[in-house]
């Protein structure tokens, strides 16, 4: 009965790509748990998860966790409004899945420029996954830090399926980047046309709503954690 709790209530449908980011930039500009203040500029916004194979639409970092003095951003699965899923079933699948790993996190410890960070998956906050089981990486691609690729390894093999790339849409100011927002309306449309049953393939915002009374109590893991 849980599990169906989630499933079927544990979320907000919006009726598109579009809304589903403005949501996101929306949610966090007056909450006391924005760590917009301390996050350096090219991480702030909202973020387009381009090409992801797992139905994910796109996220943002301002409601996650910062520690400033060693460069570590903690990413809460069951943080509300900082991640995106289709309505497509693979994005219902991919929400099922972050719910068995229940209260998990992933830990992205960047370089001084940030343009990189080696990203580890803790289990429950406190038992961390081997390198040589996942291992995973974000990196810079441009010059100016609004596109970045997410790769991942599964046993030492890249896995294609969690691999793809993040591209700014939203920017710090609440801005929409035009090129890349129209750019991900227009591929994102193509995509809903294999919607099923009429469902818009990626038109689902999916989060629970009470996570961040819970979040809040939650600190960063510190670097000896690994």
């Amino acid at each position: 009965e849980i599990l169906v709790f989630f499933l079927f209530f544990n979320f907000q449908k919006l009726p598109s790509v579009a809304d589903a980011a403005d949501k996101l930039w929306e949610h966090w500009q007056q909450n006391p748990l924005r760590v917009a203040g301390s996050l350096p500029v090219k991480l702030l916004g909202v973020w387009w998860m381009r090409s992801s194979p797992a139905d994910e639409i796109c996220l943002t970092f301002e409601g996650d966790t910062f520690d400033p003095q060693t460069r570590q951003l903690t990413s809460d699965f069951m943080q509300e409004c900082t991640w995106t899923f289709g309505a497509h079933t693979v994005g219902y699948l991919s929400y099922v899945l972050l719910l068995l790993c229940g209260r998990s996190c992933l830990v992205y410890r960047f370089n001084e420029t940030y343009a990189h960070a080696s990203i580890k998956l803790y289990i429950w906050w406190v038992v961390p996954i081997p390198d040589c089981i996942l291992k995973a990486e974000l990196t810079q691609e441009d010059n100016v830090g609004d596109q970045f690729a997410r790769r991942t390894w599964l046993f030492g093999q890249l896995h294609l399926y969690r691999c793809y790339t993040l591209r700014k849409v939203i920017d710090k100011s609440g801005n929409k980047v035009a090129v890349d927002f129209q750019q991900m309306e227009s591929a994102e449309a193509e995509r809903g046309r294999s919607g099923v049953q009429g469902i818009p393939r990626r038109s689902c915002t999916l989060w629970s709503p009470k996570a961040t009374q819970v979040s809040s109590e939650k600190q960063p893991l510190t670097s000896g954690s690994a």
